[in-house]
């Protein structure tokens, strides 16, 4: 059975890995080099 500690190691895994999924798409949705999107936003992975 899980614990209440697991839980929450589980959630806080989750989040964090939502967290990542999400940069990681944005960096390939604004980075100039990808030519997927073209914007007038600068991002800070612009330089990448």
């Amino acid at each position: 059975m899980l614990t209440k500690g697991k839980i929450a190691s589980i959630s806080n895994i989750r989040a964090i890995t939502i967290l990542l999924v999400v940069l990681g798409h944005s960096i390939i949705i604004y980075s100039s080099n990808w030519g997927l999107y073209s914007s007038d936003i600068n991002s800070l992975f612009s330089t990448l």
